[in-house]
């Protein structure tokens, strides 16, 4: 893979911030950036921040992204997601977050993103229980 990293106050140094306890999970999710839309899949997520993979659109929409933004800045974007269903799950989940890396297999067909959370908008209180309920908080 190839990756894109940004200098940030994270943890994360080599692709994912592993300071962090994170569980994995298989979420669909909307990622939003100035230009544009693309669908992706949460990998794993964290009290922190989120991985989310995707195709081909995810690199080229983050790639228009870093251009405008002059190259290894961070990129701020939204990520529309629903928790799973449980208690209180199924409720959409916005947060607002900025790359902390971007990488792509050698083929081009994957993409991996690693996101920040810089604000949680809708689904805060539905979000804390998730993170409560799989033990990234306690």
């Amino acid at each position: 893979m190839t990756a894109f990293r940004h200098n940030t106050n994270s943890a994360c140094r080599t692709g994912e911030a592993r300071g962090v306890r994170r569980t994995d999970a298989r979420l669909d999710a909307v990622l939003v950036s100035a230009h544009g839309e693309v669908k992706v899949t949460v990998v794993n997520l964290s009290r922190a921040g989120l991985c989310v993979e995707g195709g081909k659109a995810l690199s080229d929409l983050l790639l228009a992204e870093r251009r405008q933004v002059a190259g290894k800045t961070p990129v701020g974007v939204r990520v529309h997601l629903a928790l799973p269903a449980g208690e209180r799950g199924g409720q959409p989940v916005t947060v607002h977050a900025r790359t902390v890396y971007v990488m792509q297999d050698r083929d081009e067909n994957t993409c991996r993103c690693g996101l920040e959370f810089r604000l949680i908008t809708e689904g805060g209180e539905v979000f804390e229980a998730y993170l409560h309920a799989t033990g990234l908080v306690d």
